[in-house]
């Protein structure tokens, strides 16, 4: 056949190019040996008409020594991947070849003819856009609240050094620190307006004496 593409039965979507045999209801492909392939297209070319053993031998196998039993076996296997169980897609006439008795559907566009299973990859991809699509907006909601959580806590301790009776500060290794003095002369450490845990104090002693003595001398220069 001219086209390299064509429909078999409405059913079979047969690639010549690519030497593949598609079921286009269950997806299944098969890949024919391109002798396969030769002998399906010559068959569909003149499909309802027989096509003699010898001709097939002849253009085929060029003739040669054991392409009778070549043939035999390349007949069998195309029967078996059409499903040709009854020998009635391809018809044996005893001693003289094959009749092909399908629809066949050429010319086409292969757009229009694509075989099922691409059809469900495109599914698949077009579902696996739409989860990962959700993922981002979950993502990007969880984003959002975090940083609204953020600036509640930042807004919150701003208001702690509002409501505090004394606070100090000063700037350490590229960092700020503040002092809090509370009413109940409780001591809160911030780093870059961010609090320290009560727990982890211990481990700013340095630079909780050093504002300390900041704060003593600021007092002292006002009396």
């Amino acid at each position: 056949m001219e086209n390299t593409f064509f429909i078999l039965n409405n059913c079979f979507f047969v690639d010549a190019s690519q030497n593949l045999l598609t079921n286009n209801e269950t997806g299944l492909q098969t890949k024919l040996e391109p002798r396969l392939i030769e002998i399906l297209c010559i068959l569909a070319k003149n499909e309802g008409k027989l096509v003699s053993r010898e001709t097939l031998i002849s253009k085929i196998w060029n003739n040669y020594g054991g392409a009778e039993d070549g043939l035999n076996q390349g007949i069998s296997f195309l029967r078996k991947a059409l499903a040709d169980t009854g020998k009635q897609v391809i018809e044996t006439i005893p001693k003289k070849g094959y009749i092909l008795h399908a629809a066949i559907t050429d010319n086409l566009i292969v757009e229009k003819t694509k075989p099922q299973k691409e059809k469900v990859s495109k599914k698949r991809t077009f579902l696996f856009a739409m989860v990962f699509g959700l993922i981002m907006l979950i993502s990007l909601m969880l984003f959002l609240l975090g940083k609204h959580n953020i600036s509640a806590k930042l807004e919150k301790q701003s208001n702690s050094f509002l409501q505090s009776d004394a606070i100090v500060s000063k700037n350490w290794h590229d960092k700020n620190y503040k002092l809090v003095f509370d009413k109940g002369e409780k001591i809160m450490l911030f780093e870059n307006n961010i609090k320290i845990a009560d727990s982890n104090l211990i481990h700013y002693e340095i630079v909780i004496q050093e504002l300390k003595d900041k704060f003593a001398s600021e007092q002292d220069a006002k009396r």
